[in-house]
């Protein structure tokens, strides 16, 4: 059996390349709807392939806009939840070429095994004052969505 780090750091592996190639049934293949998704700025449930498409073509879009050519993740801690779940933090790095161009920003996962694949159920952001990608991430207007406050 694989450590819930090795497990977490392969499906940021999976899917960090499927963001890079633009491969949303690559990336999609590896999440679980519905799925929330927070940021400082609000939350959104998403609850169909097209809503989850939606959202990576925004996040990829930003991502264009910024230069970004890679995108590394890395696993700062994981631990298992029972058998088929599993809780990870994880640190996100952007680069144009070798510079980083965006704060490295730090996210809370949840994953689950769902017919003995690990995939994504859960995501929050925590991008500090980097309000574009927040949008891109929640892609609704500020009007609409849902302070954590509430």
């Amino acid at each position: 059996m694989h450590s819930a780090r090795h497990i977490a750091e392969a499906l940021l592996a999976l899917t960090g390349k499927a963001m890079m190639a633009d491969d949303f049934v690559a990336f999609h293949r590896h999440q679980i709807l519905p799925q929330p998704i927070e940021t400082f700025e609000g939350r959104k449930m998403v609850t169909t392939p097209a809503q989850m498409q939606v959202v990576f073509a925004s996040v990829r879009a930003h991502q264009k806009r910024l230069g970004v050519t890679r995108l590394e993740r890395h696993c700062a801690e994981a631990k298992f939840v029972g058998r088929e779940n599993l809780e990870a933090v994880y640190t996100s790095y952007a680069y144009r070429n070798r510079t980083l161009i965006q704060q490295p920003y730090q996210s809370f996962a949840f994953l689950r095994l769902v017919g003995g694949a690990w995939k994504f159920a859960y995501c929050m952001y925590a991008v500090p004052g980097e309000s574009r990608l927040n949008d891109a991430l929640l892609n609704v207007p500020q009007a609409q969505s849902v302070p954590l406050s509430t």
